[in-house]
């Protein structure tokens, strides 16, 4: 079964804006109150009418399109409300059996009531059971008429703590015995660690990450995400080795790392709120907790269902620990008062760290031996591959010229009409060209400026400048073009730019059919239209780092946020289209990596990379330039 969607839908000043393809298993929608988790079920399960985007399940549209809004009776979605809403002038047996359409209900009535161990309480009303016999009644319910997906609305809040835990067993048991995909709200990270094959983060109606469960506490789940949330603690220092053991330090605090924590250096670490102890400071402190012991100062607490939160300043830093109800009232905490904190070793994740996508810095390139030491940079990578070339070339030397002109329109992209949002058009960037010898190199960048030095110059710039960068791209793509190794080098003209976007368009169907989510990064005008013809809007994603493009619709499509959605993008799509130009300010690399971590099939697209692209052995798409 697959289930995919997009769900956008206002009420009053919240706006719902989510993406999501539900899975196999338990897929938990986790986030703070207010983030429209009970919303997207109610879309998902038909209550309410989808304003606008899709739901398709298997390939057949529930909602979307042309007004299509398929009632939630024929969705054949089980839904497990937060109240439960149990028919109170039914029994039992009259509840459970309540969705079941085939003739033999008895048969129904025989297996679920067993299986949820409700014998004897058949013919009992809602009001004469228990609260964990209501739970399991409202299950069953659900689950009788084998629905192709159980909606669940955080149906275990109101419970406390051994009878959830024993239900949240029963969900994941129900789920792997039936296969039933679940889609399960809560705001409980207990709940994820219980149920969650996979886990939606939200906040603010829209989806901030997907991860798989057994990914969440390996250093998989960024620092990012949890900020985004508000939830849990990212603290900045650095490891250190000291007296036998590897320690996490910053301030005057510091805590003990686990054993395989061996590299030494900056680093930043992520606590869990519910895995961070409450100590008493008149008893000894456990051995496993002798290295995790913080002081702070309660600045304040809330409770809410069960669960106690409480913010500690520790040092410069603010920690969150979230501990059961009974704990607080333990020890009477206030606000103002010293609290006493204990962290086992296992319990701190330390975080990768990722790139973002913005202007980046190379500090530490070593220019001799061709590798960034402060990060990954295909363009040093490709500079260095180039000189090894120069190097086997005697009649090239380093003095000679390199002059660099940044195009008008006209001699750039002549008119490409019927588009006219080029950036190029409207200004939003420039085209520079560099001559070498018989080889022409172009770049697309915000920075152009004339330029003219010598061949050595250009391959010994800092790179920490886009216009820089841009100079050395076009540069390269001109050396590819003269020694014969790149072609179409030189971008395209008048009409051609549209017939390249059906092209590729046409190429990515024969190739691998229309069954695929095609994610574009960098809006191109003629590309997206032409892709959102061959595959349909529904199934394209765009992003785009130019604001004035950001959360417009284009030919069907909306365009997302060049980097708060990358992730977004790399979840939902199978294809994907890079822009050269990635390489003129410095994202190209994350935006590469983080499509190769989701496994999606990447292409790089345009001239500015032609020379990179042959140099590194990128997959590139270019059929229509010079």
């Amino acid at each position: 079964m697959s289930l995919e969607a997009r769900l956008i839908y206002r009420l009053g000043s919240f706006r719902l804006n989510l993406s999501l393809h539900l899975r196999e298993g338990i897929t938990v929608l986790f986030g703070p109150s207010g983030a429209g988790k009970s919303l997207t079920l109610q879309l998902l399960g038909g209550l309410r009418r989808l304003q606008e985007g899709y739901i398709r399940r298997d390939g057949e549209l529930l909602a979307g399109g042309n007004g299509v809004h398929i009632p939630p009776e024929k969705r054949t979605m089980g839904m497990v409300f937060q109240d439960l809403a149990l028919f109170p002038h039914l029994t039992v047996e009259e509840n459970i059996l309540f969705g079941v359409t085939c003739p033999h209900k008895g048969e129904k009535a025989r297996e679920w009531i067993p299986r949820m161990e409700l014998e004897g309480l058949e013919h009992r009303y809602p009001h004469q059971l228990s609260g964990g016999q209501r739970q399991r009644v409202a299950l069953a319910r659900a689950l009788a008429p084998e629905p192709s997906v159980l909606l669940m609305d955080e149906p275990f809040s109101a419970l406390d703590g051994p009878l959830k835990s024993r239900l949240r067993r029963e969900v994941k048991r129900l789920q792997r015995e039936t296969g039933i995909p679940i889609l399960y709200v809560t705001h409980s990270v207990e709940d994820i660690g219980a149920l969650a094959d996979q886990v939606l983060f939200v906040r603010e109606g829209r989806d901030v990450a997907f991860l798989e469960a057994s990914r969440l506490w390996n250093g998989h789940a960024s620092a990012e995400i949890w900020n985004a949330l508000g939830w849990g603690t990212v603290l900045e220092g650095r490891v250190e080795h000291l007296e036998g053991g590897t320690w996490f330090a910053w301030g005057d605090q510091r805590l003990l790392l686990p054993s395989q924590i061996s590299s030494p250096g900056e680093a930043r670490i992520f606590l869990p709120p519910h895995k961070i102890h409450l100590l008493d400071s008149h008893r000894p402190v456990e051995p496993e907790l002798r290295g995790g012991v913080l002081r702070g100062i309660l600045r304040d607490m809330a409770y809410l269902r069960g669960r106690c939160t409480l913010h500690v300043q520790v040092g410069g830093a603010v920690v969150d620990v979230d501990v059961p109800e009974e704990h607080c009232s333990r020890f009477a905490l206030k606000e103002g008062t010293s609290v006493l904190l204990g962290v086992r070793p296992e319990a701190v994740v330390v975080m990768p760290r990722r790139r973002g996508l913005q202007k980046r810095t190379y500090e530490n390139v070593n220019l001799v031996k061709g590798v960034a030491e402060e990060m990954k940079d295909s363009l040093v990578y490709a500079r260095d591959r180039m000189k090894e070339k120069l190097g086997e070339r005697k009649d090239i030397e380093g003095n000679e010229a390199i002059v660099a002109e940044p195009l008008g329109v006209e001699d750039a992209i002549g008119d490409p009409s019927p588009y006219k949002d080029f950036p190029l058009l409207i200004g939003e960037e420039k085209l520079m060209e560099v001559r070498f010898r018989n080889g022409r190199g172009q770049a697309f960048t915000s920075c152009p400026a004339r330029w003219q030095g010598t061949l050595e110059q250009v391959l010994n710039l800092p790179l920490e400048e886009e216009r820089d960068r841009g100079l050395l791209i076009a540069t390269l793509n001109a050396l590819a073009a003269d020694f014969g190794f790149a072609d179409k080098t030189v971008h395209c003209k008048d009409g051609s730019p549209d017939l390249c976007g059906r092209t590729i368009a046409e190429h990515l169907v024969e190739t691998f059919g229309r069954d695929h989510v095609v994610g574009i990064v960098g809006y191109q005008p003629a590309f997206v239209k032409r892709v959102a013809e061959a595959f349909g809007p529904e199934r394209v994603r765009v992003t785009d780092l130019n604001p004035k493009n950001v959360g417009f619709q284009r030919f069907g499509v909306e365009i997302w946020h060049g980097e708060r959605d990358l992730e977004r993008l790399a979840r939902e799509s199978t294809l994907a289209l890079v822009t050269g130009s990635a390489l003129s300010n410095g994202s190209f690399d994350a935006v590469w990596d983080i499509l190769k971590e989701h496994q999606v099939q990447a292409f790089c697209f345009g001239t500015t990379i032609a020379g990179i692209a042959a140099l590194l052995d990128y997959p590139r798409l270019c059929f229509e330039a010079c």
